[in-house]
């Protein structure tokens, strides 16, 4: 799991998944198509947008698994939410957005 900087529409990832055709991503996996799961998300994290001085939207952030004993049952995006200081400006965690999830034996 973690940050691989994997774009869904770039040609280099799209191979890279081909490779890892027996895993799963927990995402796509448990969500439906129109939950982007954006973890680099400039409209919400302004700190970013100014900060990458770009407007981008991505989901680079991926949990993976290959498994025969263990699914997945909920994923969720952390860090999303601006950390409340004396100053009132949008400071956010990271420039990613985190993600957690459970996982249960079959």
């Amino acid at each position: 799991m973690g940050d691989f900087n994997f774009r869904g529409d770039d040609q280099e990832n799209i191979d890279q998944f081909n490779r890892l055709q027996k895993w799963i991503d927990v995402w796509t996996y448990l969500m439906d198509s129109h939950n982007h799961g954006y973890t680099f998300d400039t409209e919400i994290n302004l700190m970013t947008k100014i900060h990458c001085k770009t407007s981008d939207r991505s989901r680079y952030d991926r949990i993976i698994l290959l498994s025969q004993t263990i699914v997945p049952t909920d994923i969720q995006i952390i860090g999303n939410q601006s950390i409340d200081n004396q100053e009132h400006l949008h400071v956010f965690p990271s420039d990613h957005f985190g993600l957690t999830a459970l996982f249960e034996k079959k």
